[in-house]
């Protein structure tokens, strides 16, 4: 699945294979949005950052299956690359489990009427 949870379980992973994992802040909705660094920091680095738009939440899944196959080559990589895999939580929680996520009535509710034209 792409799901946020997922995305939390393969960050959870990485950690564990001793790769540099962190949060680049949080959405508006106070989620915390996750990123990985591998390679080297140098003066050549690569920033890859995926699920910008809420329907864009199948990226996540392709760049998840990148920073795996990186890690498994770490030698191979002659510069660092920053992988932020769902930039719009809030948009793909959104899209994928409607509205019922959000605690707060007034965005709830919000939501739902911009999204329903």
């Amino acid at each position: 699945m792409c799901r946020y949870v997922d995305l939390l379980d393969d960050m959870e992973r990485l950690e564990e294979m001793g790769i540099e994992v962190g949060l680049i802040g949080e959405t508006e909705l106070g989620f915390p949005i996750p990123y990985c660094f591998l390679g080297k920091k140098n003066e050549h680095i690569v920033a890859v950052v995926a699920g910008t738009h809420a329907r864009e939440h199948i990226c996540r899944k392709f760049v998840s299956a990148m920073m795996f196959d990186y890690a498994a080559n770490l030698s191979q990589l002659a510069d660092g690359i920053y992988f932020v895999p769902m930039l719009n939580i809030d948009g793909v929680r959104l899209c994928q489990e409607g509205a019922g996520f959000i605690e707060a009535e007034n965005r709830r509710q919000f939501l739902i009427k911009v999204n329903s034209g």
